[in-house]
């Protein structure tokens, strides 16, 4: 924490060996009038987002991406949505309510709250690819959040309008169950995780790239061949 006259700048780090690694960074502002909102209008979105993604099929998607949450971090209870919106329903597990009046947001609510951008991804991405959190440009804090509230998620005005997709934004609201408005997460910066390529037959895989091969150099002296192994995947066959 770096305190100064109208803010508090951060940075979150490791340290290896005398060797610091940064690994977030940020500003801390104390505004005492935040820009007036109006209550969102909950009954009109629910209209509008026709379709509904349910707890259960929520975190399968997010199992098949690879990401396994914890019942602690499982608080989307369901997603309606459409192609450009999505309201979530987020209850805060059981276990961590007696510890909620501790904080103006929740750990889990704050990852379930970023979590809820899976509403609008659902349907355009395929299983084998998989997003993880980048960037938030600013936070809002009206009020606390309450242990039962609503995610209004919507692409931001910096969302990609082409079809590249490695790099997605969004603007979250978290709202209580009239529409008030109790934080806002503008800019929310998902990038793509990209598996390594097999540079042998340019396909994903889990497995190190295989090694270019060099060009063979003949000496002028001996002939000798100069070579590094090149590594071919193959599969095993029975005698072994």
């Amino acid at each position: 924490l770096s305190p100064n006259t109208q803010a508090v700048n951060f940075e979150v780090f490791s340290d290896n060996n005398g060797q610091q690694r940064v690994h977030a960074q940020g500003c801390l502002l104390s505004q005492p009038n935040l820009p007036s909102v109006n209550n969102l209008d909950m009954q009109a979105i629910k209209q509008r987002c026709t379709k509904a993604l349910d707890k259960s099929s929520c975190y399968q998607r997010y199992l098949a991406m690879g990401l396994n949450y914890g019942p602690t971090f499982q608080a989307i209870d369901v997603i309606h949505r459409n192609e450009i919106e999505a309201l979530a329903s987020l209850k805060l597990p059981k276990q961590l309510v007696t510890e909620s009046k501790d904080y103006m947001l929740h750990p889990s609510l704050l990852d379930c709250s970023l979590q809820t951008v899976i509403g609008l991804l659902n349907e355009r991405l395929d299983d084998q690819t998989t997003y993880l959190p980048f960037s938030i440009a600013q936070v809002l804090i009206y009020s606390a959040v309450s242990d039962d509230c609503y995610a209004y998620i919507q692409y931001s005005e910096k969302a990609t309008k082409d079809n590249n997709l490695d790099e997605l934004h969004f603007d979250i609201q978290l709202v209580d169950e009239n529409g008030k408005l109790q934080l806002a997460i503008y800019d929310f910066v998902t990038r793509r995780l990209r598996p390594r390529k097999n540079v042998a037959t340019d396909k994903a895989s889990v497995l190190p790239p295989v090694q270019k091969p060099v060009t063979t150099k003949v000496s002028n002296e001996k002939d000798t061949l100069y070579y590094q192994p090149y590594w071919h995947n193959a599969p095993i066959s029975d005698s072994e």
